[in-house]
């Protein structure tokens, strides 16, 4: 917590588009009160500290939109993140940030960055810490476990169940590392108008503070809901992320049961690669029904196709409490720990209309022995044998 000097009228929020194919940046600037006539922002944008180009406008009312050239931008990208600063001004009021030129796009079954297939090799980070519980005790724990997944090969995360703190995306801004945005909704009511009344509000705020993020790539508001939810109440969500952000996919929610969904997505904990394969041949065919998770209440409509829950091998290196679980049968051994993590993530990576999946899970948490690493972040696996299996070439990249 901070207390921080404005003046009476200060600058809330920026609001940044990053517009590629237009070669400018798109900005609001939203306003603590209404502007007199004449009022101006200005905006100075610096490359490595070098200034690039410096813009000014006439707020209206409690905002002010302009646009910012940037011709022949160098571009963000996963793994390989470029990002300008940008310092704005109003009155007394001066506002330091950054942004990054980024285009997400869907391309048939692709998800497309910067007009590329990137195939989105991800990783369920729930955000707990064994001192914090969900708030992590320093900010360098927040980079840290951005570092500990990429080490390992995954390219993005689904930041899960939880708003993650502003540094999270700012350390993933500048590491070149693809998020979701979502938000808890466990033990919500999703078929009763009061929960939704109290869902939108807070729903909002959060998706106006992640707006500006280039690593930000999608929102899913809720998760693994159930066949007995109200199907308005899906398409009110949507629809208003949508309207607030038009430029991002959105997953209406993840696993199940979907009403109106960019993106179609599964949870699929099987531990077999054979009946993994199996499972989705009608999905590379076009013969058969797609698989789906709740059949009697939605169907697959020929979006790009995403498992976004998988594995969620068991492995505990602590051995500390007997009702600890992972997903299916233990392992034996640590090498057969490996073969099923292989096979597994081959069956999603060698598909050709696969654009995703997501791993559960990035560590332990508590009970949860299925993470990559411990609950206390130790290493469980060899760190390179895992990012040899995860960063093979996918079927939709090529």
């Amino acid at each position: 917590v901070w207390m921080e000097y404005v003046p009476n009228n200060y600058i809330v929020n920026l609001k940044l588009t990053p517009d590629v194919d237009n070669e400018k940046l798109d900005v609001v600037v939203k306003l603590s009160d209404y502007a007199k006539p004449g009022e101006k922002v200005s905006a100075c944008v610096f490359d490595k500290g070098e200034k690039v180009i410096d813009v000014e406008a006439t707020a209206c009312g409690k905002a002010c939109t302009f646009s910012i050239p940037m011709k022949d931008a160098n571009l963000w990208n996963p793994g390989d993140p470029y990002l300008y600063d940008l310092i704005v001004a109003f009155g007394k009021d001066r506002v330091k940030s950054y942004f990054g030129m980024r285009k997400v796009a869907i391309n048939g079954y692709a998800i497309e960055i910067n007009d590329k297939p990137v195939y989105q090799r991800l990783v369920l980070d729930q955000g707990y810490y064994e001192n914090g519980i969900i708030t992590a005790p320093d900010v360098s724990d927040l980079e840290n476990d951005i570092l500990m997944s990429m080490k390992v090969g995954f390219n993005g995360a689904r930041l899960h169940m939880k708003v993650f703190e502003p540094y999270t995306l700012y350390f993933a801004d500048k590491y070149g590392y693809l998020v979701w945005g979502e938000f808890a909704n466990w033990g919500l009511s999703d078929n009763h108008d009061g929960s939704l009344n109290s869902f939108i509000p807070a729903w909002i705020e959060a998706m106006e503070r992640d707006y500006s993020s280039p690593a930000l790539v999608g929102w899913t508001p809720l998760n693994e809901t159930t066949d007995r939810r109200r199907p308005d109440y899906f398409t009110n969500i949507y629809n208003i992320t949508k309207l607030i952000d038009p430029y991002r996919p959105v997953i209406d929610t993840s696993g199940y049961v979907h009403v109106i969904t960019d993106i179609y997505d599964v949870h699929d904990y099987d531990q077999d690669p054979k009946t993994m394969k199996e499972r989705y041949v009608s999905l590379e065919t076009g013969e058969g029904e797609v698989f789906v998770n709740i059949p009697k209440c939605e169907k697959y409509e020929g979006q790009p196709y995403f498992v976004s829950e998988m594995g969620g091998i068991f492995w505990d290196i602590t051995k500390t409490e007997e009702d600890d679980w992972g997903y299916g049968e233990n392992p034996k051994s640590l090498e057969e720990f490996y073969e099923r993590f292989e096979g597994l993530i081959d069956v999603l990576l060698s598909h050709p209309k696969m654009c995703a999946f997501c791993y559960t899970q990035l560590t332990d948490v508590y009970q949860e022995k299925n993470g990559i690493y411990a609950f206390d972040r130790r290493e469980k696996f060899d760190p390179e044998r895992l990012r040899k299996i995860l960063t093979k070439k996918a079927a939709i990249e090529k």
